[in-house]
């Protein structure tokens, strides 16, 4: 028994030694330490494209025009693809260092309707606008109205007052309508587009029905909102709804419509965007770099500086809306990436504040990782897609695995 108990000792002891010979001779597994600290685009900030926009970081293809210009959304750059001069970016407070201000950006997914919020400053506030009407009287009228008229509006600019008159005859057909032409919008419709519609919108009596029309005839495309709140209610009711218009034709319309007489109310900030495009800048982060180790499999963390519009540089005193919304993007494609929402109400227009998205990826050999960051909420779809401009600074992706 002590012969065998002997043997047996002897092989474990064998079969000990040859596993840790066998280890010792292969690859040892990578140290992660060397990844520790490191920004995978520090040669890649958004300094480097306030006058390029092909140096790393670009816009996505579907939203450049034709003849080159930005004309959905402009980074640094204003509806007709020329630069912006941006104002009100002293305070770099929250910021991680004082170079961090030399890379301060403006990225704004413009508003297809000029003037939305009817400022006497931008022009006519009610070009584009016009009541049903006739000599009798009856049918509708507007007005451009600051916000004393109203006591429950935000009383800073102006906003549309309508009004439905009773009808006084059977001339006039019901039924009565305020109608903005679509067909003037700063982007000519394109039939068969998809765009998405909001506006805030009051009315004295909160009992009534209200119907909304896109589009025109022989189809009619009626949506009502009957939910209202003392105040402005959005429409679409908050993001839980969208209002996506298909172009159909070149004479497009938009109607807010009134069943019965006697009803007025107001519409403020409205504003159309096409939403079917990615409305993103993006990076794609090589595989190998001089200066860095190469991609590996694991988690990344993306962040991005954020801050909302100083007062002076948004509506009303600027034809411009703050973004309600802003998100990031991280994958191997678009298609295939992960892409995180924010609500914009995090920011204030006096700090900047970092948002960031986590997310595992199954790099390989030779594979690239590729950024995505937008002034609006690309999560989903038409109901989250709303114009807006935000401040952003200052980028970073680190690998965060252990």
């Amino acid at each position: 028994m002590n012969n065998r108990l002997i043997i047996l000792q002897v092989l474990l002891l064998c079969t000990v030694s040859l596993l840790i010979g066998f280890i010792s001779c292969g690859d040892a597994a990578p140290s992660l330490s060397i990844y520790r600290g490191i920004d995978f685009i520090e040669n890649y900030k958004f300094r480097t494209i306030t006058s390029d926009l092909n140096e790393g970081w670009s816009l996505s293809d579907d939203i450049i025009a034709p003849d080159g210009l930005y004309y959905y959304v402009g980074f640094n750059t204003d509806e007709a693809g020329s630069p912006v001069t941006l104002t009100g970016l002293e305070t770099t407070s929250g910021l991680p260092h004082d170079n961090a201000k030399l890379d301060i950006s403006r990225f704004e997914i413009f508003n297809l309707v000029h003037n939305g919020g009817f400022e006497p400053a931008f022009g006519s506030p009610l070009a584009n606008w016009s009541p049903n009407s006739n000599a009798m009287g009856d049918g509708a009228k507007i007005t451009n109205t600051d916000g004393t008229e109203n006591s429950l509006y935000e009383t800073t600019g102006y906003c549309l007052h309508y009004e439905f008159i009773p009808q006084l005859s059977d001339m006039h057909p019901e039924p009565e309508y305020v109608e903005f032409d679509l067909g003037s919008v700063k982007d000519t419709f394109l039939y068969g587009k998809k765009y998405t519609t909001r506006f805030k919108f009051y009315k004295k009596n909160i009992s009534s029905s209200t119907f909304f029309q896109f589009n025109d005839q022989p189809k009619l495309d009626v949506k009502a909102q009957n939910t209202w709140t003392l105040g402005y209610t959005l429409f679409p009711d908050a993001y839980s709804d969208d209002s996506e218009v298909i172009a159909k034709s070149s004479n497009n319309v938009f109607r807010i419509l009134y069943f019965t007489s006697n009803m007025d109310g107001y519409i403020d900030d409205f504003r159309i965007v096409r939403n079917d495009i990615d409305y993103c800048l993006k990076l794609t982060v090589p595989y190998s770099e001089n200066g860095r180790p190469d991609l590996q499999p694991g988690t990344y963390r993306f962040s991005v500086w954020f801050k909302a519009e100083e007062p002076a540089d948004v509506s009303p005193n600027k034809d411009r809306f703050n973004s309600s919304r802003v998100s990031l993007g991280i994958g191997k494609s678009y298609g295939a990436s992960t892409i995180k929402g924010f609500n914009a109400s995090v920011l204030s227009s006096g700090n900047w504040k970092q948002l960031s998205i986590e997310y595992f990826i199954q790099i390989k050999n030779g594979d690239s990782l590729v950024l995505f960051v937008s002034p609006a909420d690309m999560t989903g779809g038409s109901t989250t897609l709303d114009i807006g401009s935000v401040l952003v600074a200052f980028p970073e992706l680190f690998y965060i695995s252990e």
